[in-house]
């Protein structure tokens, strides 16, 4: 299943693993910005080098796997977050073809 093949690429900072789950029509938006598969490559491999993705810290709330949409949610730890605050992180990932074509993601602040 794509959900496990994502963890794992995360867990492993596999970048052109995650990549290969990814439909070549892939747009990816957060918040305010979108990028295709081209510029998602060079922003996830700049956040696997930076240890910025790191599934050992996570506290999933979610995850979900249906055929075509997965769905994680899950505490980043404030040690990640300027304020020291707590993030709610969301994913919503649109399949086709039993691969990423809609990437979405959102953050809320825990007060």
């Amino acid at each position: 299943m794509i959900l496990q093949q994502i963890l794992e690429a995360f867990k492993n900072k596999d970048a052109e693993s995650f990549l290969d789950l990814m439909h070549d029509e892939v747009i990816f938006v957060d918040d305010f910005s979108m990028e295709n598969k081209e510029d998602s490559s060079i922003s996830i491999k700049e956040w696997f080098d930076a240890g910025a993705i790191d599934v050992n810290n996570w506290d999933f709330l979610v995850q979900q796997e249906l055929p075509d949409i997965v769905t994680l949610q899950f505490l980043r730890p404030p040690i990640y977050d300027e304020q020291g605050e707590i993030i709610r992180v969301t994913y919503a990932l649109l399949l086709k073809d039993k691969k990423i074509w809609r990437h979405l993601v959102t953050r809320t602040r825990i007060k």
